[in-house]
């Protein structure tokens, strides 16, 4: 905006009356036109422009406004050489109080100004159809506001210079709703994630994604609680079904995988190792009754060499094959 302030230099170097060519342009209504062509339209004081009036500019901008003891002061519309408009108050040639700029592309401004930047509250509405509207410093989002996307996504909550950060709220159009931490316009720290579905995640997240030690609520009554890493269970954990069931130990990938204890709702239960949901390798698999198997196990099954504790306590060395005995011998 301190475009303006050029036709002013080139002013206080001339001489107004040698340059005026219509009217007074001491104490009146008088045109005058610099020595790079430049000319201002309007109301002169003691050879100053104050009061009403209109600067030309060699750029093909143009400024109709108020003008204050030479100085372009009050409101006023400047439109600019690539056809943006500005509409509003202006101070010591800058945008500075409430005005609304037009971009040329669509984007519409309306707000307030300080030092020909947006500060203070203003909408910022985008040809795409998104709308801010909330705080400004220093010509950037700044504070809490509002951002509703072109889709109809929408959040609510704190930028810094531009920037999602701090505490927020990301509501999708669909239903789900993300409320907590920011960091770098992603989702990061502590929040509450709810899906569409019904499913719901208490934790900590990291570049966007569940990271950290968390809760998973389940819309089927199902509940995970322990780590993740990158969006998915990793590490230690306790999944719980809503029949009753449990399985407390290690996950990948969202996998049971290492070593593990799984409770059924029917009294067994298994402790040993696992790989990618199915028991693999060494496990010992206890029976309601007490009747127990120890050994390996493949893909779920039984699968090798171990030992059978029969629920009279007696202990036989038996060999399987795929959940199948093949023989036994007693010890």
């Amino acid at each position: 905006m301190r475009i303006f302030l050029s036709f002013f230099i080139l002013f206080l170097s001339s001489n107004s009356t040698a340059n005026c060519i219509y009217g007074n342009c001491e104490d009146g209504i008088g045109t005058y036109v610099n020595s790079d062509g430049e000319k201002y339209i309007g109301h002169w004081v003691d050879g100053t422009p104050h009061g009403k009036g209109q600067i030309f500019y060699k750029n093909k901008s143009n400024y109709k406004g108020d003008f204050f003891e030479g100085i372009i002061e009050g409101a006023g519309t400047y439109t600019y050489e690539n056809g943006d408009v500005y509409v509003g108050q202006l101070k010591n040639f800058s945008k500075s109080g409430k005005g609304k700029y037009s971009y040329a592309n669509g984007n519409v401004f309306e707000g307030y100004y300080k030092n020909g930047m947006k500060h203070g509250m203003g909408i910022f509405s985008y040809t795409s159809g998104a709308v801010y509207s909330g705080e400004w410093k220093n010509g950037m989002k700044h504070g809490l506001g509002e951002f509703v996307f072109q889709n109809g996504n929408k959040y609510v909550g704190e930028f810094n210079n531009g920037i999602r950060e701090g505490q927020g709220k990301f509501i999708w159009k669909n239903g789900g709703e993300y409320n907590g931490e920011f960091s770098h316009g992603m989702f990061h720290g502590f929040a509450t994630r709810t899906y569409k579905n019904g499913d719901k995640y208490i934790g900590q997240f990291k570049n966007g994604q569940k990271n950290g030690s968390g809760e998973f609520y389940y819309a089927n009554g199902n509940y995970y609680k322990g780590y993740f890493k990158t969006g998915q269970k990793n590490g230690s954990g306790v999944f719980k079904w809503k029949d009753g069931g449990k399985y407390v130990g290690e996950f990948l990938n969202n996998n049971f995988h290492g070593v593990a204890t799984r409770s059924y709702p029917n009294g067994d239960k298994y402790t040993g190792e696992y790989e990618y949901n199915m028991k693999n390798g060494t496990g010992t698999y206890i029976t309601k009754d007490g009747s127990s198997y120890t050994g390996n196990w493949e893909n779920n099954k039984k699968h090798g060499e171990g030992i059978c504790t029969l629920k009279s306590s007696k202990k036989i060395k038996c060999l399987w094959e795929n959940d199948v005995l093949l023989e036994h011998t007693r010890l």
